[in-house]
């Protein structure tokens, strides 16, 4: 009897160790996926009338027995519109997997464990290959200095002008976003777990 128990225990244990569920990504400072979680971006190259841009945790998903966070994207100018939705879910190595709303295949743009000078690559959707860089930044906004941050350089190699970066801070998320053709922006607030930031 006493063996049996402790078989039936080391498969409970063993039963768990491979699910990769929801709550693996709320459990990572460099990507805080609670939903209700906000967060609010200002143009820097225009006027600070142009709008903004936003991207918020709406909901949870269950997608090919995978959990994914819902996080909304849009803009405003006044009104708020959404205009892309995104599927997120973090392994326990902080790997994030994207997937985009009316894709089929995830995307592996994130290593939050991830050390300065990493690399890596995988094929997308429409089976090109990407090559991601992440770097170690410090990001200063408005007053605050935010040290540590991870900076995410994603380029597909087949194509041109797609280049983008993304910067992640320690307890917020989202800092900084910046494309080839030009766009930036960054953070101004943050609504995580309740509480609200301003820069």
């Amino acid at each position: 009897m006493k063996y049996l128990n402790v078989i039936l225990v080391s498969l409970l244990l063993l039963s768990g160790c491979d699910e990769e569920s929801v709550s693996y990504s709320n459990h990572n400072d460099y990507l805080p996926l609670h939903v209700g979680n906000r967060w609010k971006f200002k143009y820097t190259h225009l006027p600070e009338n142009t709008g903004y841009l936003f991207k918020e945790v709406t909901g949870v998903i269950t997608i090919n027995d995978q959990q994914y966070y819902v996080v909304e994207s849009g803009s405003a100018n006044p009104e708020e519109v959404v205009d892309h939705v995104t599927y997120y879910r973090i392994t326990r190595q902080g790997y994030v997997y994207i997937m985009n709303e009316n894709d089929t295949k995830e995307e592996n743009q994130f290593r939050l464990n991830g050390d300065h000078g990493d690399n890596w690559s995988y094929q997308n959707e429409g089976d090109d290959e990407v090559s991601i860089q992440l770097s170690e930044v410090t990001v200063q906004l408005g007053n605050t200095t935010l040290e540590h941050c991870k900076l995410y350089s994603y380029d597909v190699l087949q194509w041109a002008d797609e280049e983008t970066n993304t910067t992640f801070a320690r307890g917020i998320g989202f800092v900084k976003m910046s494309g080839s053709w030009g766009f930036e922006t960054e953070l101004t607030s943050a609504i995580i777990d309740g509480e609200e930031v301003d820069f």
